[in-house]
């Protein structure tokens, strides 16, 4: 009888694994986990009516096992149409730590380094004053500028990286190179750029072929303002008591900084693919999680298409937020624990690690 129960518990945990989650359903659980998910669940469901979310996708991830994967709430509330696990959001930022995962394949290829000048790579990219590595773009150091006007909300599709560049590429630097930090989702155009001289590849094509596949992401995608894509949620803002719309958005000035789609489940296998080296080595993955340091010396949290801090508790926490338009996310992992945590809804919203670090430890203590 034990080993009939131990064969089981064997199976059980193979099938947790992610791809025999039915994603046409709105639910999976562990039951082995289902107090804390029911626990878990009241501070989701709490969070939607304090932020107004329509609709909100999470997934908890141990090691190699999906413990909680849920879809609440509406991904369109003029169809009454719910929030299923299939269901595919906006990520934002969350977009260039899934890019920095094929930074890293290309750095154990030995086709770029961190040290290499952008200009040696990009030939389009106009000469500055100064060099800028690719570490400098990584981590935000470059002094290449963010939106301004409408480029956050534009409809304009760009059909390459070239001319997506085209929209910045001529200012000149906000600060010498390595001396501030300054958040720039550009930053990671201009890499992408980069990464596909080196690749000899599209970006797309190249994070389909070394990240996506490889990881089994079969719901995270370009946000290609033109396709019909049948599993993405409607995206909204409040307007007074009820939601409306947001207007159409062309993301494609900016697919390696803030122009997927993804899903809860896919966050969170990218995540714990991170976590297990499926994709990449333990010195690769650390290089993507080492916090910079500025030419004065101070550290910033800021590492490679991540964030490197610290919980209350004194836990390493590597996690990165993603906004857009009618959209926000947010991915935490803990390494030394082995867990994840994955949010994504359909409205523009402020949850972050404040909200996620209780959630975990529901799981953690």
């Amino acid at each position: 009888m034990k080993n009939y129960l131990v064969l089981g518990l064997l199976l059980f945990s193979q099938l947790c694994l992610g791809q025999t989650i039915d994603l046409t359903e709105s639910r999976y659980e562990n039951p082995n986990y289902s107090s804390q998910i029911a626990e878990a669940r009241v501070m989701v469901e709490g969070l939607m009516e304090e932020l107004s979310i329509p609709g909100l996708s999470i997934t908890l991830a141990k090691k190699d096992e999906i413990i909680w994967s849920e879809g609440l709430g509406l991904a369109n509330v003029e169809s009454n149409l719910p929030v299923r696990i299939e269901t595919m959001f906006r990520i934002g930022s969350i977009s260039k730590s899934f890019t920095s995962l094929a930074l890293g394949k290309l750095i154990e290829e030995g086709k770029i380094s961190l040290d290499d000048k952008v200009n040696d790579l990009v030939p389009y990219f106009p000469k500055k004053e100064y060099d800028i590595s690719i570490l400098q773009l990584a981590n935000h150091t470059a002094g290449i500028r963010n939106y301004k006007g409408a480029e956050f909300r534009s409809n304009s599709f760009f059909d390459s990286v070239e001319k997506a560049v085209g929209v910045f590429g001529a200012d000149p630097l906000l600060f010498e190179p390595g001396s501030e930090y300054a958040y720039a989702t550009y930053n990671y155009t201009l890499l992408s750029g980069a990464m596909e001289m080196v690749s000899g590849s599209t970006y797309l094509d190249y994070m389909q072929k070394v990240v996506f596949d490889p990881l089994g992401l079969d719901h995270t995608m370009a946000d290609k303002a033109s396709e019909e894509i049948p599993e993405r949620a409607t995206f909204y803002y409040k307007q007074g008591a009820n939601w409306g719309v947001t207007p159409d958005v062309d993301n494609s000035n900016k697919w390696a900084g803030g122009g997927l789609l993804s899903n809860s489940l896919d966050m969170a296998k990218m995540a714990q693919g991170l976590l297990n080296n499926k994709l990449l080595r333990e010195d690769t993955k650390e290089i993507l999680w080492t916090r910079s340091s500025l030419t004065n010396g101070e550290e910033i949290a800021y590492a490679v298409g991540w964030r490197n801090t610290k919980d209350e508790k004194g836990r390493r926490i590597i996690h990165h937020g993603g906004s857009s338009m009618g959209a926000r996310s947010f991915l935490i992992l803990f390494p030394e624990e082995g867990w994840t945590v994955a949010m994504t809804c359909n409205i523009s919203s402020s949850f972050n690690e404040e909200f996620a670090v209780p959630l975990a430890e529901i799981f953690l203590d």
